[in-house]
């Protein structure tokens, strides 16, 4: 499995042939667009910098599906579950955001979303438990603040975080008090490349994944 950064929540996830693309910006967004090949496209929120699901297109072989919310899904033997939970972003009145739980080769993997309020229901924690991965966001308006992200997510233990949703430049303090706050230094990588023996390990490590090109 390879997991890439495209900018604040966007973010690919494929093993092969198989490209799982999560929150692609629509052209009326400000965040930079990106396109490549994805069969399964995931929508946490209904604004521009989620909802440019037509920038990812399907390869000539493979059907794009789309997921805009909760629910319980099973593509190509990827299972997903939508979980809901509420949030305010950019201004906009509070809406839906989807919590997205993930089965791919193996490896479980959640995928948070712009999340505001950690008051998350009893199913929705279950999932949480028991992930692999866990996409958490930090420092930018209306999500977590990096304290309260590490208090968070040390709940779960997870093997691996991957912060999401902050602005490289603007918000790299955030960035580093979340890293800190599990004892490590800040370093950072283009690409995670991941197995499901790697997640065995005890320990739990953040990745910070720079933007991808």
């Amino acid at each position: 499995m390879v997991i890439q950064r495209y900018g604040s929540y966007f973010t690919k996830i494929s093993v092969g042939d198989q490209v799982i693309g999560i929150n692609s910006p629509s052209k009326e967004s400000t965040f930079k667009q990106s396109k490549f090949g994805a069969q399964i496209a995931l929508q946490s929120m209904n604004h521009p910098d989620f909802d440019g699901l037509d920038q990812l297109e399907g390869n000539k072989n493979n059907t794009n599906y789309s997921i805009k919310g909760p629910g319980e899904y099973e593509i190509n033997e990827i299972f997903v579950n939508g979980f809901v939970s509420r949030a305010k972003y950019d201004g906009v009145d509070e809406q839906i955001n989807t919590i997205y739980s993930i089965l791919f080769d193996g490896i479980n993997i959640v995928y948070l979303g712009p999340l505001q309020n950690t008051d998350i229901d009893e199913k929705t924690a279950e999932d949480l438990y028991m992930a692999d991965i866990i996409f958490i966001p930090i420092g930018s308006d209306n999500v977590l603040s990096a304290d309260d992200a590490f208090k968070f997510i040390k709940k779960f233990s997870p093997k691996i975080v991957i912060p999401i949703g902050y602005d490289e430049k603007k918000n790299k303090s955030d960035l580093e008090t979340f890293v800190s706050n599990f004892g490590e230094k800040m370093s950072s990588d283009e690409k995670l490349t991941i197995k499901k023996k790697d997640m065995e390990a005890e320990s739990m490590d953040v990745v910070v994944l720079t933007e991808a090109k």
